[in-house]
C-alpha cells in the first residue's frame, strides 16, 4: 500500500430534486472524486418529477470507476430537511461530504477535507467557494465571511444569519447524534449544524476553493423561492433561531446563559419584525 494511501472512510451524499439541467456535471464531479481511500457516493433524489431520475440512473450503468455508488430514491417528496436526515443515516461510513445536485466539486475535494478531518476532528469542516452562475460562469462580489468560529464568538454565531456557505460543508455524523433531529421544519438547517458544531468547538475550516457553487439556483434557491413574501423569510429565520435555542439547552446552557440570553432577545426581536410584516 502506497505511503500516501488514505486510510479514512468517507461517504459523499448528492442530494438532488428536479436538477435535469445540472445534475449530470454534479454527480460526474462527484465520480471523479480522486481520493484513494475507501469512498461511497450516496446519490439520494427526492422524489424528482422532471429528468433528473432517468439521468443519474445512466450515470450509474456508466460508472465503472473505483468508487462504490449507492442510488437512493424517495416514493415521495420529502422536503429538504426530512430528506437531510434520512440521507445523515443511510451511509456506510461517519465522515461525510456533502453536495447539491446543481454543484462541481473539484476532483481533491474529499481528499482535502478527509484529510482536515483526520487533523482535526471536527464536526464541520467547510471551505472557500468559487461562485457562478447558472451557465457556470464566474461571479464576483458574492461571499460570505470564512473566518467562522475563528473570528467570531459563540454569541455572534448564535445570532447570525451567514455562518458560512453550507453547500461547502463535511459533517461528521455525530452533529446530528449528540443534539437530535430538527424539529424546526422550517430552519435554514446549515444555520442550525453550523451553531451546533460551534457550541461543541468542533469547526475547521479549508481555504481552499474546493467547490463550484451556482447562485440562483438549486434545492436551495428552490426554497428561497418558495419565500413568497418578506413574512416567511423571518418565519425561516426565527425557526432557525428557536432550533438554536433547543440545541443550546439541551447541550447545557444555564437559563441565565449570556448564549441562552442571546438567542431568546434575537427571537422577540424576529417575533416584532413578523408583528409588523404584512403579506
Amino acid at each position: 500500500m502506497s505511503a500516501n494511501r488514505m486510510t479514512l472512510p468517507v461517504s459523499m451524499s448528492v442530494m438532488t430534486y428536479n436538477q435535469e439541467q445540472l445534475v449530470e456535471q454534479a454527480v460526474s464531479s462527484a465520480m471523479a472524486q480522486e481520493y484513494n481511500g475507501p469512498l461511497e457516493i450516496l446519490i439520494s433524489d427526492d422524489c424528482s418529477t422532471d429528468d433528473t431520475l432517468n439521468i443519474l440512473k445512466d450515470l450509474i450503468s456508466g460508472y465503472s470507476g473505483p468508487h462504490s455508488i449507492r442510488l437512493n430514491v424517495n416514493d415521495r417528496n420529502m422536503g429538504l430537511i426530512p430528506h437531510m436526515h434520512k440521507v445523515f443515516a443511510m451511509p456506510k461510513y461517519d465522515f461525510q461530504v456533502c453536495m447539491a445536485g446543481d454543484d462541481i466539486s473539484k476532483p481533491d475535494r474529499v481528499m482535502r477535507l478527509a484529510k482536515i478531518y483526520e487533523q482535526t476532528g471536527a464536526l464541520l469542516i467547510h471551505s472557500d467557494v468559487n461562485y457562478i452562475d447558472d451557465n457556470g460562469k464566474p461571479l464576483n462580489g458574492f461571499d460570505l465571511p470564512s473566518t467562522f468560529m475563528n473570528e467570531w464568538t459563540i454569541h455572534e454565531a448564535a445570532r447570525s444569519m451567514a455562518l458560512f456557505n453550507g453547500a461547502t460543508a463535511a459533517y461528521h455524523r455525530d452533529i446530528i447524534k449528540l443534539f437530535g433531529p430538527m424539529i424546526e421544519q422550517d430552519a435554514f438547517e446549515d444555520l442550525v449544524l453550523g451553531f451546533r458544531a460551534a457550541l461543541v468547538d468542533r469547526v475547521a475550516y479549508c481555504d481552499e476553493r474546493l467547490i463550484d457553487y451556482r447562485v440562483g439556483v438549486g434545492l436551495s434557491h428552490a426554497d428561497v423561492k418558495e419565500l413568497r413574501s418578506q413574512r416567511q423569510a423571518h418565519i425561516c429565520c426565527l425557526a432557525t433561531l428557536r432550533q438554536r435555542l433547543i440545541d443550546a439547552k439541551g447541550f447545557g446552557f444555564s437559563f441565565d446563559s449570556p448564549v441562552l440570553h442571546t438567542l431568546h432577545h434575537a427571537i422577540s426581536h424576529e417575533l416584532n419584525v413578523l408583528a409588523d410584516i404584512r403579506d
